[in-house]
């Protein structure tokens, strides 16, 4: 297939999560695709995601005499949002879940072996609902490319790769009938199609984008960095609906790897050692009960920090400054409780504190509180009450 053809019945902006299965499907229906990719390869953020997904009545869950229904899963959203959910989408999303999994996993999608499992990071479901692959998000690529590469050698999807959709060719009359797209090249060309899919638009890696959709929301992110919002600039241009920004929530006790940087761009660049990667802090009471205690940057306590639901505390926390919170512990606490960082070694995390820039330790209160700029009299305050409600045994 060459470019000569004067139009497509599907073109696809984005070859990541939703636009390889949305190229995959429709070819399988007799469409001939076109699937633009601005990036040298395919899968999007899912070469930076957990590739986490949720499920309800697949095969696995079956064989493991899980008890689950569609209903059952649409009660437990609505539990987990707070009732503001849309039921109607995400009812379309717990129906076809189970189908879903189960076709990723006949194209040899590799599930870790304790999936389906209660995933505590956001909320987690009450059911064993949770699925990821022992690769990540890149579990997910490895089964989606041999399907993907399968179907361009049949001649039934083009995929462009190092090509950017610079507009939308759009009419009051016709509405969205093509794209013009430009290679690494420089040279532009005009694509008609009867059905175009805009499967691209994450905007994490963009400060501007994010407060205008996301406002209100510090902006903390460790994401691909082609992540700009392209996609949705193309919408904008049309006058299309954009919503959803505003549903934004924190990851409880994420480290950045620079408090000045919140790009996280030393993750992004996916290479270095433990102490310049993505740090993990488990402060899920659920698997390891807590010795430490939560303050915000004017050092008081904002949360119990045993509370089982993450939701709670991570409501907790956007009350908070910037959404920022301290972990404040003694040698004592190190020593003796399971560890924090359950993904580095012992002696990893020690040097951390004379490494790692969001890790600070002092000897006394004054030189504690200069390194994380709180007042010491407010910190040692805060420390003091807690104590005393350790010893009282009320909290």
């Amino acid at each position: 297939m060459t470019n000569k053809r004067t139009k497509w019945d599907v073109i696809i902006i984005g070859a990541g999560t939703a636009g390889i299965p949305a190229a995959v499907f429709s070819a399988a229906r007799g469409a001939n695709v076109l699937l633009v990719e601005q990036d040298d390869k395919i899968g999007g953020t899912l070469w930076y995601s957990g590739g986490q997904m949720a499920a309800t009545g697949t095969k696995l869950h079956k064989e493991r005499g899980i008890d689950d229904t569609p209903e059952e899963f649409i009660e437990d959203m609505r539990r987990i949002s707070r009732n503001t959910f849309d039921e109607q989408m995400l009812g379309i999303v717990a129906r076809e879940s189970g189908a879903t999994i189960d076709w990723l996993l006949e194209i040899g999608f590799e599930a870790d072996t304790v999936c389906p499992a209660i995933l505590i990071v956001h909320e987690p479901y009450m059911t064993k609902r949770s699925f990821w692959g022992v690769n990540k998000g890149i579990s997910i690529i490895d089964a989606l490319e041999p399907v993907l590469n399968s179907q361009i050698k049949t001649g039934k999807i083009k995929l462009m790769f190092s090509t950017e959709a610079k507009e939308l060719i759009y009419s009051d009359k016709e509405g969205v009938t093509g794209i013009v797209a430009e290679n690494d090249k420089g040279v532009k060309s005009t694509f008609l199609g009867s059905n175009i899919l805009v499967t691209t638009g994450g905007y994490a890696a963009n400060s501007e984008m994010f407060q205008k959709y996301s406002p209100n929301t510090p902006h903390y992110t460790a994401t691909n960095p082609k992540s700009l919002g392209k996609g949705l600039k193309l919408l904008e241009e049309v006058n299309a609906l954009i919503e959803g920004g505003e549903n934004a929530l924190p990851s409880y006790s994420c480290v950045l790897d620079d408090p000045e940087n919140h790009l996280c761009e030393t993750y992004i660049g996916g290479e270095g050692d433990a102490l310049s990667a993505y740090v993990w802090l488990d402060t899920s009471p659920q698997s390891r009960p807590p010795w430490e205690i939560h303050v915000n940057t004017d050092g008081n306590r904002f949360v119990r920090e045993d509370i089982p639901s993450v939701d709670d505390r991570e409501i907790a926390l956007m009350e908070q400054p910037e959404w920022r919170m301290i972990i404040i512990f003694d040698e004592g606490v190190r020593q003796n409780a399971d560890r924090l960082a359950p993904l580095w070694s012992e002696s990893e995390f020690k040097s951390a504190f004379d490494k790692h820039p969001s890790f600070a330790s002092g000897s006394s209160w004054e030189e504690l509180s200069s390194k994380i700029n709180i007042n010491p009299d407010t910190l040692k305050s805060t420390v003091e009450e807690y104590n005393e409600c350790v010893r009282c045994g009320k909290d």
